[in-house]
């Protein structure tokens, strides 16, 4: 008898979303608060120009849309307001 692989869920829910909701996906749903934790340690008493959480969901995004450098991400930023947010 055949073995049948079930997949945990269909990647087509996913790929037809659009980029922003595919970003608010990674974003609610890895599991990260160590690591932003983390970072603000780290950063301690040095210059605090934007929060952590602000500039790691930055990152997080340029991974998403896919950005080939951290100028594309900066003007993508730029231009889309819903993505500021």
């Amino acid at each position: 008898m055949a073995a049948i692989e079930l997949s945990l869920f269909d990647w087509r829910a996913v790929e037809t979303r659009s980029d922003l909701d595919r970003f608010y996906l990674v974003r609610d749903h890895l599991p990260d608060a160590r690591l932003v934790q983390y970072l603000e340690v780290m950063r301690g008493s040095g210059r605090d120009d934007y929060p952590v959480a602000a500039m790691w969901n930055a990152v997080l995004a340029g991974v998403v849309f896919q950005h080939p450098s951290i100028e594309a991400l900066i003007r993508e930023l730029g231009r889309n307001p819903a993505l500021r947010r």
